[in-house]
């Protein structure tokens, strides 16, 4: 057996230990990632290279999952032994999705902790009970070199990057006195949109993938395109696997994410992918997984994050392999980059944060890290707003001057709130 080192949560201490898992407990839909041989990673390359090469015969040539599994995935053979090497620990192999990388397998605390050797512990931290692997797994040396290793043992979560914590409601505010709120029509005017949405230049023909971890009511976007003045265009929710529900938090995050995606492109079709939360892997590994190996659509949107530094080797190289997997299939792929500004190991709600750090989401080179804008308008608001609103609740009247969002205690705000 052979080590896979860097594959230990760092909050997966001893003095956070509260004992082993019970041995029944489910483990479900796991991630483990193959490798690619060296050959195959470096013709991998070279191919995404020549795709945006304007002058190479193979500028924007994209490939299918199914052509992207056949050159660059693993053969039937490794397959057959990494199926067979799960199979004999009697651990359920539920999927090989078509970019052959990774194995979607399944079983309980005690059938991974013998087959990985590695314990699997209750931490209580911060008054919260987690799941995860007390030491780094181990995999047979036969298997080194086609094992990555498995995305994540434990249940430490990924983070919505939403900075409003209040409930949403149905319909949104808009201008009211001196107080401005964004509305889709004030979006199309500051960003001079209305040219292209009156030239068909408005998602027609095109679509948006949402990688989410709970599902959403789709009266709450259609309450918001009727107040918005939007032709109806309800956004479709695809389920990989059981469906979560309406999930506390998360759904309006998916709810947020699904609105104005549609309000930005308003005849796109947008796709909500929505996977349920296990107890070692996370919902939005599963969605995004999903997302790239059925080609859902060529915008694709992530809206969580994990610091990189807290993140495994392994979760680090799933999402590298995932995304440029999407780049050769032609899928531009953005994440939001986070809200605690360089901090990104800090809770924006903390006073002073830690090393610098960025979302291991969207550390990849082939991947868009996203941040946000806020408005400048200067000590004269109502040269950019009017006091009153016109069709679709719009108020704005030009572009407003824009600096970096940042809401921190360092520039007038509280805590680390500012973009990453």
């Amino acid at each position: 057996m052979v080590a896979l080192h860097g594959n230990v949560y760092p909050l997966a201490r001893k003095e956070f230990d509260q004992g082993v898992v019970d041995p029944a407990t489910r483990l479900d839909r796991m991630l483990l990632l193959l490798n690619s041989s060296p050959a195959q990673q470096a013709d991998l390359d070279d191919l995404v290279a020549a795709q945006q090469d304007p002058h190479s015969p193979l500028y924007h040539q994209w490939l299918t999952p199914a052509e992207f599994g056949a050159r660059f995935g693993a053969s039937d053979a490794d397959l057959a032994q990494v199926s067979a090497w799960l199979a004999s620990h009697e651990l359920a192999i539920e999927e090989i999705p078509a970019g052959r990388r990774l194995v979607v397998f399944s079983g309980s605390a005690a059938q991974v902790s013998a087959t990985f050797r590695t314990g699997l512990h209750i931490y209580r931290v911060d008054g919260i009970l987690h799941l995860a692997n007390a030491s780094d797994p181990q995999i047979p040396v036969a298997l080194s070199g086609l094992v990555a290793g498995v995305v994540s043992l434990h249940d430490f979560r990924r983070t919505s990057e939403m900075r409003t914590r209040t409930p949403l409601a149905a319909q949104p505010d808009y201008s009211a006195g001196a107080t401005h709120y964004l509305f889709p029509a004030d979006f199309a005017t500051i960003y001079n949109l209305n040219p292209l949405f009156t030239a068909r230049t408005d998602g027609t023909g095109s679509s948006i993938a949402i990688a989410a971890r709970s599902n959403i009511r789709l009266s709450d976007v259609e309450a918001f395109r009727s107040m918005a003045g939007l032709a109806p265009n309800e956004p479709t929710v695809t389920l990989d696997g059981a469906d979560p529900g309406l999930v506390d938090h998360d759904q309006d995050e998916s709810t947020l994410d699904a609105e104005w995606s549609g309000a930005v492109a308003p005849a796109a079709s947008v796709n909500l992918v929505v996977a349920a939360t296990t107890a070692t892997t996370d919902g939005v590994d599963l969605a995004a997984a999903w997302i790239v190996n059925h080609a859902a659509a060529p915008v694709v949107s992530v809206s969580y994050g994990s610091c990189e530094q807290e993140m495994g080797a392994t979760e680090l190289a799933f999402y590298n392999s995932l995304w440029e997997q999407a780049a050769s299939q032609g899928m531009s792929v953005f994440v939001s980059s986070g809200d605690a500004g360089a901090a990104g190991c800090s809770a924006p709600t903390a006073n002073a944060g830690s090393a610098t750090a960025v979302n291991g989401l969207c550390s990849s080179p082939y991947s868009t890290c996203v941040g946000g804008t806020e408005f400048n308008e200067g000590s004269n608001a109502a040269h950019y707003w009017s006091a009153a609103n016109s069709s679709g609740y719009g108020s704005a009247l030009s572009y407003i001057p824009e600096e970096v969002w940042n809401e921190s205690a360092s520039n007038g705000g509280t805590g680390l709130w500012a973009s990453g």
